[in-house]
């Protein structure tokens, strides 16, 4: 059997891949990387034994048994060596039966405030090990915030989903068609989720498939390379043993043997915290998460609250009660329970120094409990007395019901959010993975703004055994700072995340030329850079937010009657039915203008991008390419544009097209012209310069 160096596993991430597919995009990506990083090199050493030539040998299609996967060999010459690599395809995508959508209208009604809590807690626990006193309290407070909004939102989601599965059934052709089209997109991507989650026989499938693939290339490799995007890193992660089946974390002395481990991992934008977390949490939660259950008691606390605040504010708006009388039952309420804690806290004081004195010494050895339990007794029974007789005979009026309601809500909300953030949640996340055993090297790559990984995978601070836990290479790259794209857009950053990938490749190889591809100082210049590009692109898109979202206030302020409609709405609707219908028209145009603009921004940046990581591969200065300029010119534009425009929105000259355009000509080009500059120069001002070092490789 024919032997090659190193073996490469490309496992692909969520969704519907086409078989080949990932082989093809990402290994071309890998090779082009390769060619051009050490063609500069090559160009120099003017011997052609010095030289690195790559050439694509023999190719399999595979099939989707799987067990003939799409492969091809590659050759690589340098010094008179020959160097031969494999490139195989882990494709999972059909190898088990896809859930129904309302199995995942099921498991989406279970998982997904599980999954938004865990999001939100994870940065939080990333933000506070090493923020001061102040920030952390921001951080803490920020991460409440963004509970609160997404456990609100979590009960819409559930009912859109819901929704989409009744409306599936109407017998309506057209209706049905699109239906069924967003239910098999949703099924094709989120119902992975489900599969790896709650099925575990999907889940032994999946994990049968790529240890075929690593055993296969182990067999004809001499060593091998696994590199995993997003869910598939957690199918790897489950394959290998990372992912305990039983959620004490036990291990069982007949287990079958361990399986088979590549010489090194690369996961990127990994999903596995996520998705382990959920598992772990299906199969069997820890006895303080099963009992509270948070993210589920906040969802309940939020709509109990809601309704309660709406309950008030209609017996307001009727006349039925005041503020005054909700102000009045609350503080009442809070004075009862304030007292009720200070009556318990003496009890259970009084107790206490009983017992140093020796007086309840014989009660206290034998029922502690019991005796303090009776103590809150009274005061349970003194609180109720007072309700009685406060509420419903000297102050009837008073909505007392609902505010003890809303209260208790608030309570429950209060406790729920506390408990999600706790470093107990976290220690339970962090424990339902493990480094598989014997793996020797994992790098753990994730973009910044990746809502999947949401920062580095999390891991327990010491294994079984009790001995710390290897460390793991988890470095931040920079793709576009965007969270609807960052997840799928790690094979276009050619500088900062494929370039990492073939040097990964060729280390695990012993590659004689590894040493002509850019080496750490170089890459670390490249971050810096690249953090820099995005930073403006980011800013450039908020303002772009920013101008629409004022747009839409002013323009529905102004001329909310004025919003032209595509169709007459029948006459039989309510009669807020044409204001919701215009408000949806004024958003949709404002939103595909939001858009439009973004597109706008985003195209020289990507070229300006593409541009740079050129001569960053070429070690060449990426100052020498004049569309950094360009790009920053046509973003300045756009940008002072908007800024020109939301000025003469704030001044009320919307409506007159022709006055903009004559009048303010002028202003519009100066303006425009002093944006654009100041923004050049700021940005060239704080651009980032390379380090001294870089390029000062050794030649081995």
């Amino acid at each position: 059997m024919e032997k090659f160096q190193l073996g490469v596993l490309l496992v692909h991430g969520i969704g519907t891949q086409p078989p080949r597919d990932t082989l093809v995009r990402w290994g071309d990506a890998l090779l082009n990387v390769i060619r051009r990083a050490t063609m500069t090199q090559a160009l120099e050493d003017r011997a052609i034994e010095n030289q690195v030539a790559l050439t694509v040998g023999q190719a399999s299609a595979g099939d989707r048994s799987g067990e003939n996967p799409a492969e091809v060999t590659v050759t690589i010459r340098y010094g008179g060596q020959t160097e031969r690599w494999l490139l195989a395809e882990g494709w999972w995508a059909d190898c088990f039966p896809a859930p129904t959508y309302s199995e995942l209208v099921s498991w989406s009604i279970r998982a997904l405030p599980w999954s938004i809590a865990l999001h939100i807690a994870q940065r939080y626990w990333q933000a506070v090990p090493n923020a001061s006193g102040t920030r952390k309290l921001w951080a803490r407070a920020k991460a409440i915030l963004k509970l609160l909004g997404a456990m609100a939102l979590t009960p819409l989601f559930i009912a859109l989903l819901a929704l989409v599965l009744i409306l599936g059934l109407l017998p309506i052709p057209q209706l049905r068609s699109l239906i069924l089209s967003a239910q098999t997109t949703l099924i094709g991507t989120v119902g992975d989720s489900l599969a790896f989650v709650e099925s575990p026989i999907r889940a032994a499938l999946i994990r049968n498939r790529i240890l075929e693939g690593l055993e296969r290339l182990k067999n004809r490799c001499e060593r091998t390379v696994i590199v995993a995007h997003s869910q598939g890193a957690a199918a790897v992660f489950d394959a290998l043993g990372g992912i305990p089946q039983a959620p004490d974390h036990d291990k069982n002395p007949t287990s079958p043997e361990p399986p088979p481990v590549p010489d090194t991992l690369v996961t990127f934008g990994s999903g596995v915290n996520q998705l382990a977390s959920l598992r772990f949490l299906s199969t069997g939660p820890p006895e303080k998460t099963a009992e509270t259950n948070s993210p589920y008691v906040a969802v309940a606390a939020i709509l109990v609250i809601i309704a309660m605040l709406g309950y008030l504010f209609v017996r307001i708006r009727s006349g039925s009660t005041t503020v005054w009388h909700v102000g009045e039952a609350a503080a009442v309420w809070s004075g009862v329970m304030l007292g009720s804690a200070l009556l318990i806290w003496s009890a259970d004081r009084l107790i206490d120094t009983l017992t140093a004195r020796a007086w309840l010494a014989a009660r206290e050895k034998a029922a502690d409990k019991q005796l303090r339990a009776w103590a809150i007794l009274p005061v349970m029974v003194l609180l109720l007395v007072f309700f009685f007789f406060y509420f419903l005979f000297l102050r009837p009026h008073l909505p007392a019901f609902p505010v003890i309601i809303l209260y208790i809500a608030l309570i429950l909300l209060a406790a729920s959010l506390v408990m999600i953030l706790l470093s107990s949640t976290e220690d339970m996340v962090a424990n339902s993975v493990e480094k598989p055993l014997g793996l020797t090297r994992w790098v753990d790559l994730y973009a910044s703004a990746d809502p999947v990984p949401n920062g580095p995978t999390m891991l327990p601070t010491a294994n079984a055994t009790g001995a710390p836990s290897t460390e793991v290479e988890s470095v931040l790259i920079w793709n576009r700072g965007a969270m609807l794209s960052d997840h799928t857009t790690y094979w276009d950053n050619l500088d900062g995340f494929v370039l990492r990938i073939a040097r990964v490749c060729a280390e695990t190889a012993k590659s004689p030329w590894q040493w002509k591809l850019p080496d750490a100082t170089q890459m670390s210049f490249a971050d810096r850079l690249a953090k820099w590009r995005v930073g403006f692109l980011r800013w450039a898109v908020r303002i772009n937010t920013l101008f629409w979202l004022l747009a839409f206030s002013l323009l529905w302020w102004r001329h909310e009657a004025r919003v032209p409609l595509p169709f007459d709405l029948p006459a039989w609707l309510p009669t807020w039915a044409p204001m919701a219908a215009r408000a949806a028209m004024l958003a949709f145009m404002m939103a595909v203008a939001a858009w439009a603009t973004a597109a706008l921004l985003r195209w020289p940046w990507s070229r300006w991008v593409r541009a740079e990581q050129e001569l960053m591969l070429a070690r060449e200065n990426p100052s020498d390419t004049v569309w950094a300029s360009w790009a920053l010119i046509g973003i300045g534009m756009v940008i002072s544009l908007l800024v020109f425009l939301a000025w003469q929105l704030v001044q009320g000259s919307e409506s007159g097209a022709r006055e903009l355009l004559a009048a303010r000509w002028d202003d519009l080009l100066t303006g425009m012209m002093i944006g654009v500059f100041s923004f050049v120069v700021i940005a060239f001002w704080r651009r980032p310069q390379p380090d001294r070092r870089a390029g000062q490789q050794t030649v081995p």
